[in-house]
């Protein structure tokens, strides 16, 4: 995807929670970037901590008090099996990756201002866990293409596997 860079080993992807696409800036925020930059040290006094380490571990723990109900713990198995015998695809997701998914669709729900998980929750976090873990047949492992068409299975899945009611 990028010149110069090598892309990791499967192993060291799976590590990774997420894979999100943030695109560029707007030109008056790129304007504004560079301004900045220009600086001795633009961002010393700007850079402020959002959460006390306190309040971070806070968080984590509510995060491990969202209520998970056996039907979504089943729906998410579901989603990452179909990933495993799917004929497009050479590698599914592993079960680091169902952990993931399922530790960041319980963050969704918290954040949702809710203490369970719903199936929208897994639905919303599945491609951004999901799609890097997995490798189309054919698609070289680092490229975009590979990733946009990894998404398109997510999807694909998704809309296949039964939903939980």
């Amino acid at each position: 995807e990028h010149h110069g860079t090598y892309p990791l080993p499967e192993s060291q992807v799976d590590r990774f929670l997420m894979r999100l696409t943030i695109g560029y800036p707007g030109e008056s925020a790129e304007r504004q970037i560079l301004m900045e930059s220009t600086k001795e040290d633009p961002w010393e006094d700007r850079i402020k901590a959002v959460l006390e380490p306190a309040q971070v571990v806070w968080f984590q723990q509510k995060v491990s008090e969202v209520e998970v109900e056996d039907s979504l713990v089943g729906y998410v198995m579901d989603i990452v099996q179909r990933t495993r015998v799917d004929a497009r695809l050479q590698m599914g997701v592993s079960p680091r990756g169902a952990i993931g998914l399922l530790g960041a669709s319980r963050a969704y729900a918290l954040l949702s201002g809710r203490d369970f998980l719903v199936p929208s929750d897994v639905q919303k976090l599945a491609m951004p866990c999901l799609a890097h873990r997995i490798l189309p047949v054919g698609a070289a492992a680092a490229s975009h293409e590979a990733h946009e068409e990894a998404g398109a299975i997510v999807q694909d899945i998704l809309q296949d596997v039964a939903v939980p009611v």
